[in-house]
């Protein structure tokens, strides 16, 4: 690629996107955006996002969206930003607010410091402006210092620190007890159930049609029960999305890059690595029972019980997770491969509500797990009421916002910190 000291005007062009002119340059962009952000695990392990059904089709899913581009027009219109806006209607603090929600912000690294990102901001508020939004929002991994920077720069500011659960499902059997459920997946009855749930709740779209009707909604977990000594109700609802049909994780380096991984030589001596393994592992056992160390060949038997009942299925489990969503020798064949199962809109009601939703949860993970994902993420609030019963994680991410206006001020007074209960739309990423 090639830098000119024209002025930006002379060299870049900002347009909309288009499939044919831009999907494989946006698509090659993304792959540059690794989802690790520490140059030190860089070296080890790199994930990226992939698009399986085109990188627009994010957007797409909001009725109203943009999706604009940077070319580079000294370099045959090479794509080196791009950036992705949904607008909704929702209830914010009490009140109907016509909303943006910015993601897929992405400038290629050779590009970077050149007032790109910036800009394609600058034109995607302009453009939820003139759709009616009065507010922008996004996403921000808690790690990535250089987004957050730019960010503050821009005007953003705090609106919600999240702590999305992430949970294996690998097969390890629950203990909880299970309470009988039903699985909805009469829209209407949905959505009932949802908009009474999050009536005026932070977030919550005033039309809930385009989540429920798209193809990655499946279905919704309901439980209701009736005291028959008190009549009081309690009941408990949690949503099940598919969050790899739009945008997919891939693995572009563990250790070895995945090039090297699809290798059948390097597949081999893995495997007579394990195989020299396992049979180390007989020998030890065998040199124990000879020298008559009982009390070490118990021990021995204790941790080989262990790792056949837990680690061995664990290891499988983590290398089949990897290898199917090792990136693609051929970029023209998508990964349709399902890693990431969403869960939104938990709610609980009653006395017994903590005790149904949690029992949900472990329903939604047996779901999930048969219907082949891998991974169970639920996105909340780090201070939800709801976190005791949904699953755990460390990982930190920000929601970011900023109010708009037609004389695009450079920063916001204060805003309001969205409700730590808020719905949370499974289309924002």
């Amino acid at each position: 690629m090639r830098h000119s000291n024209e002025t930006e005007t002379e060299v870049f062009r900002y347009e909309p996107f288009e499939d044919a002119k831009h999907d494989l340059g946006c698509q090659e962009l993304e792959m540059h955006a690794s989802q690790n952000n520490s140059r030190l695990l860089k070296l080890f392990l790199k994930v990226n996002f992939s698009h399986p059904l085109g990188f627009a089709a994010k957007a797409r899913q909001f009725t109203d969206h943009f999706v604009h581009v940077c070319v580079d027009t000294t370099a045959d219109d090479f794509v080196c930003g791009v950036i992705s806006t949904g607008v909704k209607d929702v209830w914010l603090h009490g009140e109907v607010v016509r909303v943006a929600y910015l993601f897929d912000l992405r400038v290629h690294e050779a590009y970077q410091r050149r007032g790109i990102g910036a800009r394609l901001s600058k034109i995607a508020e302009e453009l939820v402006v003139s759709a009616g939004a009065t507010l922008m929002y996004l996403t921000v991994n808690g790690n990535n210092e250089k987004a957050k920077a730019l960010y503050r720069k821009l005007g953003y500011e705090i609106a919600s620190v999240r702590r999305p659960g992430v949970a294996l499902l690998h097969p390890v059997p629950s203990t909880d007890p299970l309470v009988p459920f039903e699985l909805i997946e009469d829209r209407e009855r949905a959505r009932a159930l949802i908009a009474s749930a999050f009536d005026r709740v932070d977030n919550t779209p005033l039309d809930l049609e385009p989540i429920l009707s798209s193809p990655s909604y499946e279905g919704t977990l309901y439980t209701r029960l009736q005291d028959p000594n008190t009549g009081v109700i309690s009941e408990a609802g949690l949503s099940l999305w598919n969050a790899s049909r739009g945008s997919s994780l891939e693995f572009e380096r563990v250790i070895l890059p995945a090039s090297l991984w699809r290798n059948p030589a390097v597949q081999l001596a893995f495997f007579f690595a394990w195989l020299c393994g396992v049979l180390y592992w007989l020998s030890l056992a065998f040199t124990l029972y000879s020298s008559g160390a009982r009390l070490l060949l118990c021990g021995w038997i204790l941790v080989t019980l262990g790792t056949t009942l837990w680690v061995f299925p664990m290891t499988v489990f983590l290398f089949q997770l990897i290898a199917s969503n090792l990136t693609p020798a051929d970029r023209s064949i998508p990964n349709e491969s399902k890693l990431r199962g969403r869960l939104f809109a938990p709610w609980q009601r009653g006395p017994r509500g903590p005790e149904f939703l949690r029992n949900l949860v472990n329903h939604s993970m047996r779901i999930q797990r048969q219907s082949g994902y891998a991974l169970n993420v639920v996105n909340v609030d780090a201070k939800t009421s709801l976190a005791p019963y949904l699953p755990k994680s460390r990982f930190t991410t920000f929601f970011m916002q900023r109010a708009l206006s037609e004389s695009d001020t450079s920063s916001s007074s204060s805003l309001q910190r969205f409700d730590p209960d808020a719905f949370h739309d499974p289309r924002d990423i």
